[in-house]
């Protein structure tokens, strides 16, 4: 009989007088009786002393707290041996007495005991179905504003959604727009360039070869004066004899020398590459691009991408301007490239 009466008195030493429980980092008081440290703060709720033991009433003018470690090694000792049985639900942990009351202040179930204990005296404690009828209708009101973010919230989902799906599509339309009109671009300058180098062709070929035969004549009238010169200079060697033997026929070819000058041939090419206002009309189209896609999806068509006929006359060059420069220099310079390079090159600014 002696062994659980020692069990016994060593689980009764080991327990709280507040909670009723196994110590939890214990502390004596002056008087020497010992507590939970959470559970003697509870109950000397008050800022200022004096501070009354809650099991000798003793008064203490201070909060002369010490930790007692042999006892909390007994009640974890005593713990092991005798593990805590599990609360009943509607049983308070600390007292083990039915929940019957609720404190509004710190929001939480009371007990009988709970509620006589001082650290409960200055709050609103109502019975169990008072205080469950005032939350119920509070929950409920709440429940009704939630429900209506809810709704609020899945018609800003479904919103999300489609404005994604939009732009999604927007994106998508914008960037068959921009393939679509570039690829028509690349096929016009396509078509201007095989019409121009065409042209150009077509203009070698027809002034070439009349240049190459005036270069070929004059070659043969230098070899047959170089022929000459050197028969005169050999003659002007010999002696009076051989100086004027068959005199007469050297004079007779000396007379009949006559140079022919080279055939006149414009140098002026009809086929010039100018494309006026090419850069500008690029620019403006990046930025109409990118104004409508600030404004939307919409895609105004450029002029001068409609058909490839446009194209040409905008990148051709009409009859009258081909025809108006005459002179070398001003011909070679109006034929250089000056607009098409920007495009075919790296222009940033383009």
């Amino acid at each position: 009989m002696a062994a659980p009466d020692l069990s016994t008195n060593l689980q009764e030493e080991a327990t709280c007088a507040i909670c009723l429980d196994y110590f939890t980092d214990p502390v004596m008081t002056d008087c020497g009786h010992n507590f939970c440290r959470e559970c003697i703060r509870r109950c000397w709720g008050q800022p200022e002393g004096p501070y009354a033991c809650p099991e000798c009433r003793e008064l203490s003018p201070q909060r002369n707290l010490r930790p007692n470690r042999p006892l909390a090694k007994m009640a974890e000792m005593a713990r092991r041996l005798h593990p805590p049985s599990p609360v009943p639900q509607g049983v308070c942990a600390a007292h083990r007495e039915p929940l019957a009351a609720f404190c509004g202040d710190e929001l939480r179930l009371l007990c009988a005991a709970c509620e006589r204990s001082g650290e409960h005296w200055a709050h609103r404690v109502r019975p169990l179905q008072d205080a469950a009828a005032d939350l119920k209708a509070k929950l409920e009101k709440s429940l009704e504003h939630l429900r209506k973010q809810m709704e609020d919230a899945l018609l800003f989902q479904a919103q999300a959604d489609e404005t994604c799906a939009l732009w999604q599509k927007m994106v998508e339309s914008q960037r068959q727009n921009v393939l679509g009109e570039f690829e028509r671009l690349r096929r016009l300058l396509g078509e201007e360039e095989r019409r121009l180098l065409g042209l150009l062709e077509a203009e070698e070929l027809g002034v070439l070869p009349r240049l190459r035969e005036g270069a070929a004549r004059l070659g043969q009238q230098s070899a047959r004066l170089a022929e000459l010169i050197a028969e005169l200079e050999g003659r002007c060697q010999l002696p009076a004899l051989g100086l004027l033997q068959d005199i007469k026929d050297a004079l007779c070819r000396i007379q009949d020398v006559k140079l022919q000058p080279p055939e006149v041939v414009p140098m002026e090419l009809r086929t010039v590459c100018r494309v006026p206002g090419l850069v500008e009309t690029l620019r403006r189209f990046r930025g109409g691009c990118r104004r409508r896609r600030r404004r939307g999806p919409a895609q105004p068509r450029v002029p001068w991408l409609q058909t490839p006929s446009a194209g040409r006359r905008v990148c051709g060059e009409t009859s009258s301007a081909r025809t108006s420069d005459t002179s070398w220099g001003s011909t070679q310079a109006s034929a250089q490239p000056r607009h098409l390079l920007p495009i075919v090159g790296a222009d940033p600014t383009v």
